[in-house]
């Protein structure tokens, strides 16, 4: 995963490269949008946590031991739409 200020001198090399007026705003606005979404994908493979196994244990959800956290809201949000029952 790349820093910011990696993700920034890149951008910035390509607005060099291409000579494309681009604002500094712009290209910052980009950098942090690039940023964050390398954090989110990061997040979604981390390890679950303590609070996502505790409730999927209170919902009587089997699940593995190395489960992801992205795993565990699949299964949590699974878990919570099955428990409701339609009306009809």
């Amino acid at each position: 995963m790349k820093n910011l200020q990696e993700i920034i001198t890149a951008l910035k090399q390509i607005r060099t490269d291409t000579k494309t007026k681009v604002s500094d705003e712009v290209l910052w606005d980009s950098a942090v949008r690039i940023f964050n979404s390398q954090n989110i994908k990061s997040n979604k493979e981390s390890p679950a946590t303590e609070k996502q196994k505790k409730f999927l244990k209170s919902l009587n959800v089997k699940f593995n031991d190395n489960i992801t956290k992205k795993q565990a809201k699949e299964l949590i949000d699974k878990a919570l739409k099955g428990g409701k029952k339609k009306n009809g």
